[in-house]
C-alpha cells in the first residue's frame, strides 16, 4: 500500500476559525475569492 500525505503542516485552514484577517473574513461572508478546503484526520 502506498500512502502519499499532502499538507501534513500546522495549520487549520482557511479561513482560521479564530482569526479576523480581511481574508479569512472576506472568505466567511463571500467577498474574497478564497477557496475553504476540506479537512480530515488520521489516526
Amino acid at each position: 500500500m502506498r500512502v502519499k500525505v499532502l499538507g501534513s503542516a500546522a495549520g487549520g485552514g482557511f479561513p482560521q476559525w479564530n482569526c479576523a484577517c480581511p481574508n479569512c473574513r472576506g472568505v466567511r461572508v463571500g467577498s474574497f475569492p478564497g477557496k475553504a478546503r476540506s479537512q480530515a484526520q488520521v489516526a
